[in-house]
């Protein structure tokens, strides 16, 4: 479909200013729609292109940030906002936290049961 990554950079450009213009919200799947992918992952596939995957980050980290900005300043729903961010960019935001816990003695935890018989 583009054949320089200046061709998809010009299309993500216009979709940022008919948001914009409209004062509704950046999304990835409107950035993917704008561009006429079928899928997000027509976008990531893109990313994989020589040339391409710089242009791609800066439409999402764009994305990123005007969600960040919209939860911070509580505009719109602050709960969407966190909804948008742990879907979309769940790399670096999550609700959950892992743990990892390590036993370096052979004796039980206290107050953990064996699952062996």
């Amino acid at each position: 479909m583009y054949a320089e990554p200046e061709e998809l950079e010009a299309v993500f450009e216009a979709y940022f200013e008919r948001q914009d213009a409209a004062g509704r919200p950046y999304t990835v799947a409107g950035l993917c729609l704008a561009a006429g992918f079928a899928s997000r992952q027509s976008l990531y596939d893109y990313a994989g292109k020589v040339g391409f995957v710089d242009v791609i980050e800066k439409a999402r980290l764009r994305i990123e940030e005007h969600l960040n900005e919209r939860l911070l300043l509580g505009q719109g729903a602050v709960v969407g906002a966190i909804f948008a961010l742990n879907n979309t960019f769940p790399e670096s935001w999550r609700d959950r936290h892992e743990r990892e816990v390590k036993v370096t003695s052979g004796a039980p935890l206290a107050g953990v049961r064996s699952q062996c018989s």
